[in-house]
């Protein structure tokens, strides 16, 4: 079904192409535009096979393993992707055809939202993309080929719609892909951040975030709930929230040394008292609690947290700093960030190094840190060392941030494993236990990244073929 799925959504999208549209069009389907379509609608409607008005329940299918939900999730992922490079074609064809006048709208953009009731934040971030692929040809052949999730095109493009920074960008399209390639989606939206920041002079004044600073806490008269909002700046807002994670942990390890007083080694999250909502609800009650039992209150900030650079960054920081002439940051190096990856104001970020102590840790090409201590366990600065070169879990799709993972040995200490940052890995506490389940986890030798297979020989990370 979802590779019938994708070879439909992929003919529709380039209509000029493959013999099995052709053969569609002979058999069922009119030659109109429209009608095509609506025939591509009707089919996925077919394969659906739902039934508003039926009274049984909607037999669902089911996968005989994990290899065939994965092909089945990529199958309909790309299908998804094909179809909306058809809304992005469609909404192009519209504007080309100069014929939305005769409804009285005044774009294509406001016939789709007329039409199809939609918002208006997504119909600009459509028209967005539609412009974007106009100038970017190869951007656009992504689209359509399914290579970019609608995530990827919405965020690439709001940067194209930046008239300082557009230019450089339709010159720059096969680095913006080649890093869509390599990250996942939340690496690649902050590097393109950076991107931005790095190449828009005239962009938002760094000093904005700490201007527009604002918190609020307003009741709810019905249910007599308050709602607390905060907005901070980078450097601030970095360190409060690696004080609501300290907080929220000991808040989860409350709630599991109880459950397992109970359930002994059966205890599992399904059993904790509290949700994660409660806790984090608990975590910000507790600090307001210690802050106002605090002898000292009314004290600045300690900022404590640890900030990451890299030397080629900070060193031209410095150079700046001296009244220097500015020389651009390598995007793809550069790093000034919390150690769970967080990114910080560049400015505001050295201006604090300058009052704050600095250390020097250093990381071989592949991103590891180097020539560190043969402990037994990594504790102390060399647990803090592979932080840095990890800002998060390294199972695949996980995103706990890197200070609350636990740091263990690649290659088990039991079958010869060294204490080194080489032999070191970072997981959270349930994939760590995870990974002991008969998986076969390597860090690769080439590029410097965690690969591991299932007991099966399957492997669920992403690599080079």
């Amino acid at each position: 079904m979802f590779d019938m799925l994708s070879r439909m959504a992929a003919a529709f999208s380039q209509p000029e192409s493959g013999d099995w549209l052709q053969q569609r069009r002979r058999e069922i389907m009119p030659i109109n535009r429209v009608e095509e379509l609506e025939g591509l609608a009707d089919v996925f409607e077919l394969k659906i096979d739902f039934d508003p008005d039926a009274e049984d329940d909607v037999e669902l299918e089911t996968f005989s393993g994990a290899v065939e939900a994965v092909a089945a999730l990529r199958a309909a992922e790309h299908a998804r992707r094909l179809a909306f490079a058809v809304v992005i074609r469609t909404l192009d064809e519209v504007a080309e055809s100069r014929v939305v006048g005769e409804h009285g709208h005044s774009s294509a953009k406001a016939m789709c939202g007329a039409v199809n009731d939609l918002s208006g934040s997504d119909l600009y971030g459509l028209e967005q993309i539609r412009l974007m692929n106009r100038r970017c040809d190869m951007i656009k052949d992504a689209c359509f080929n399914g290579d970019l999730s609608e995530d990827h095109l919405r965020l690439l493009g709001r940067v194209y719609a930046n008239r300082r920074v557009r230019s450089l960008f339709v010159d720059k399209q096969g680095w913006f892909l080649n890093k869509a390639r390599q990250l996942d989606f939340k690496r690649f939206s902050m590097r393109i951040a950076r991107w931005v920041e790095v190449n828009d002079d005239d962009g938002p004044d760094p000093n904005t975030g700490h201007e527009k600073r604002t918190a609020s806490s307003v009741q709810d008269h019905f249910s007599k709930m308050f709602q607390r909002t905060s907005t901070q700046g980078p450097l601030v807002g970095a360190a409060m929230t690696e004080i609501d994670a300290a907080y929220l942990e000991a808040e989860f390890t409350k709630d599991w040394e109880a459950a397992k007083a109970i359930h002994g080694d059966a205890v599992c999250n399904d059993l904790l008292a509290r949700t994660g909502a409660q806790r984090r609800a608990d975590a910000q009650a507790q600090i307001y609690a210690d802050a106002i039992s605090n002898p000292n209150k009314s004290v600045g900030f300690n900022l404590s947290h640890m900030v990451v650079w890299d030397q080629a960054t900070y060193e031209e920081q410095v150079r700046r700093f001296a009244g220097a002439e500015p020389i651009p940051f390598d995007i793809d190096t550069m790093r000034c960030e919390t150690i769970d990856g967080v990114p910080l104001e560049v400015n505001e970020a050295f201006l604090d190094s300058l009052i704050n102590g600095v250390r020097r840790v250093v990381i071989d090409a592949k991103g590891v840190v180097i020539n560190m201590s043969e402990k037994r366990f990594f504790t102390g600065f060399a647990r803090i060392a592979l932080n840095i070169s990890q800002s998060e879990c390294e199972w695949p799709g996980c995103h706990v941030p890197g200070s609350r993972c636990q740091a263990d040995h690649t290659t088990p200490k039991n079958r010869g494993g060294p204490t080194t940052q080489q032999n070191a890995s970072m997981f959270c506490r349930r994939h760590n236990r995870h990974k002991e389940r008969g998986y076969t986890v390597w860090r690769d030798p080439d590029t410097g990244n965690i690969r591991i297979k299932t007991p099966t020989g399957y492997e669920i990370t992403k690599h080079p073929d």
